[in-house]
């Protein structure tokens, strides 16, 4: 969270005007904004790892993603967060495949938090294929 050190005014998304005071709180609500169809598209809710290409990028806000954070404060293991991530997740697909059984429902209980209703897979060990 950030307080603001004056007074402005700041153009949001779908051109409304938001004043925001001297010394208020700030603090980015990240998961509507990475849902926002103004900044991602009409398939902003759909799994598209495209949209992170570079050509798809070129027009976007850069604090539209700030999964870390942004600035002199963004989260100092940032980059060791990412290689552990696809180091963990290039292992795991080497070493199994995956199955869905039955279509994922997800149940939004705030729109900040959602989980899964329902997840059915069936994970496979690849024994040297």
């Amino acid at each position: 969270m950030r307080r603001a050190i004056e007074s402005t005014t700041v153009q949001t998304s779908n051109g409304n005007l938001l004043q925001i005071d001297k010394h208020t709180a700030i603090l980015p609500n990240m998961i509507v904004i990475s849902k926002d169809e103004n900044v991602w598209g009409k398939d902003a809710t759909e799994f598209n790892p495209d949209r992170f290409l570079p050509e798809n990028t070129k027009n976007r806000h850069p604090l539209a993603w700030m999964l870390f954070g942004a600035g002199p404060r963004i989260c100092p293991g940032k980059n060791l967060a990412i290689y552990e991530t696809k180091a963990t997740l290039i292992r795991l697909l080497q070493e199994f495949k995956y199955e869905l059984h039955e279509k994922s429902k997800l149940n939004e209980v705030t729109k900040t938090f959602m989980t899964f209703e329902s997840l059915k897979m069936k994970i496979i060990p690849r024994k040297n294929e």
